[in-house]
């Protein structure tokens, strides 16, 4: 094979592949516009409905943080509910923020100094206003802080289209306690009784998010779903082992039909 068909063959295959990936593209894009957008709307109008119902109704939704270098904060109160979006129509992103806030401000003392720096580091971090001043002991050596803050928690929930893998992600961002949780769902998983679940969550009516509850009916379903699988498998196992068995079985009678066929040409030399 010369140059010239080196050549093409390299740019057939290129031509191939990108047409493959153009396929893939828009195959990925009809799932998000067939399946996770219209999710994504649903999600979209539930808590556009939920934030202002409870800009109304404002519940008294109490929650605790604990401050690092510190101890847990009790009675802060949800509120500011809003949402957002980076589209009306075709939505791959939605903000649900609110946030968790002592009604007034308060003070506490952290020692030793090791831990008032923690306490420090991690108001600057969340970007928290506070005053502080130091502690002394009876000898005016400081030992640690004093700490008077008007403590805010901005809380999250993003809900973000994952088009390789045909995914919604929902990131929580300092909703159980600080820090960032990250969870997957296909877009048939998102019906009713999913967003109800969310908000039950949100309002601290529930500690735990999409537990899996599963009926007896649907249980026994599985079980003989699995049990056929099994027995699916066990007949694969089975045949594929009949398979072997007779192609080594035949390999053998090859070999055998060899050897007599090579023993009758010595024996007719001689």
């Amino acid at each position: 094979m010369g140059l010239l068909d080196d050549l093409k063959s390299e740019a057939g295959k290129l031509q191939d592949q990108q047409s493959s990936d153009k396929a893939n593209r828009e195959r990925l894009e009809a799932i998000y516009r067939e399946e996770i957008n219209p999710k994504m709307l649903m999600i979209s109008n539930y808590f556009n409905d939920f934030s202002d119902q409870l800009s109304i109704l404002k519940p008294k939704t109490e929650v605790a943080y604990t401050i690092p270098g510190h101890k847990e904060v009790k009675g802060l109160i949800q509120k500011n509910y809003s949402i957002s979006a980076d589209s009306l129509e075709s939505i791959k992103k939605l903000h649900l923020r609110f946030i968790a806030e002592l009604p007034n401000e308060t003070e506490f003392s952290v020692t030793p100094k090791l831990k008032a720096a923690e306490t420090r580091n991690f108001f600057e971090q969340q970007n928290i206003t506070f005053s502080e001043w130091p502690v002394r002991d009876a000898l005016q050596e400081v030992i640690g802080l004093n700490f008077q803050v008007k403590l805010k928690v901005d809380i999250l929930f993003m809900f973000q289209v994952d088009i390789e893998k045909s995914m919604i992600q929902l990131s929580i961002v300092n909703f159980e306690g600080f820090g960032v949780t990250q969870k997957s769902y296909r877009p048939e998983a998102i019906n009713e009784a999913w967003l109800e679940d969310i908000g039950h969550y949100i309002l601290r009516k529930s500690e735990t998010l999409h537990s899996l509850k599963i009926s007896d009916e649907v249980k026994q379903r599985l079980r003989e779903q699995l049990k056929h699988s099994m027995d699916d498998r066990d007949r694969e196992i089975k045949e594929m082992d009949e398979l072997r068995a007779k192609e080594a079985f035949e390999e053998e009678q090859k070999e055998n039909r060899f050897i007599k066929m090579l023993k009758r040409t010595i024996k007719g030399r001689k």
